[in-house]
């Protein structure tokens, strides 16, 4: 750009649409919907002080993502506890049963009625500062990153509300400040020495619920009183907060 400043611009983004077909929705989910944009400045301050500039946003919106059944097997539970016994009981059908009768996972087909998602965001900037003093160079480097993670499951993996929703939404933000110093001692030897620090918090929303037709899947009598619609529906939610913080000093090397 001029003399003593410099840029770089770079972008990508991905699209596919999806691959399986929720019938429930009429759309089709698996896909890809992915943004990311980089910038970087370099300005030489004098011929022995350069100050490096980056920052970062990347984003991720696909609706997914949706695994298919691909079979049934009998276990060695009781007859009443097998998954075609329990699905019957429900009145309920996988919906990617061939013309013969069998569970075909290429149809591609499902009826989840928990929407699907993995949402990303990941983000950052920081400052470099690289400065020629004596026989080595000082190095300051302040960065910052962030991450939002925005999942949402069929964890029962069906048109059941079984366990309908499995989920652990994240939010993550970390600071780190290092210094150092690296140069030739002598003409045979030269080393590093310095300090790091790292600041980090982590929040996670986790959230387990059963649905209406969890009370069949957890079923462990042949007792009428089991037949409870709505038993197990909704569980409780948890939050847990994370903190850590380290100081990580250089040796000479």
């Amino acid at each position: 750009m001029t003399k003593r400043l410099a840029a770089r611009v770079s972008f990508s983004g991905t699209q596919r649409d999806g691959t399986v077909h929720n019938i429930v929705t009429d759309k089709y989910t698996n896909d890809i919907n992915n943004l990311g944009l980089r910038t970087q400045f370099l300005y030489n301050v004098s011929d022995n002080t350069s100050v490096t500039l980056a920052g970062e946003y990347n984003k991720q919106r696909p609706d997914g993502y949706a695994q298919i059944v691909a079979g049934v097997v009998t276990t060695k539970r009781p007859a009443y506890r097998q998954f075609n016994a329990i699905i019957s009981d429900l009145n309920y059908t996988l919906p990617n049963i061939n013309k013969a009768g069998q569970v075909d996972a290429f149809m591609r087909v499902i009826d989840h009625d928990t929407p699907w998602n993995s949402g990303n965001e990941i983000g950052g900037a920081s400052v470099n500062i690289d400065s020629k003093i004596g026989p080595g160079t000082l190095t300051a480097t302040t960065a910052w990153r962030y991450w939002n993670w925005d999942p949402s499951n069929d964890r029962d993996f069906t048109g059941l509300q079984a366990l309908a929703k499995s989920q652990n939404p994240a939010k993550h933000k970390n600071i780190s400040q290092e210094i150092r110093y690296a140069g030739d001692i002598t003409d045979k030897l030269s080393g590093v020495i310095g300090v790091f620090y790292l600041g980090q918090e982590v929040k996670v929303t986790g959230t387990e619920e059963s649905g209406r037709d969890q009370w069949r899947f957890s079923q462990s009598s042949t007792s009428a009183l089991w037949k409870t619609p709505g038993l197990f529906e909704g569980m409780a939610s948890t939050l847990t907060r994370l903190y850590v913080l380290k100081v990580q000093p250089y040796l000479p090397t």
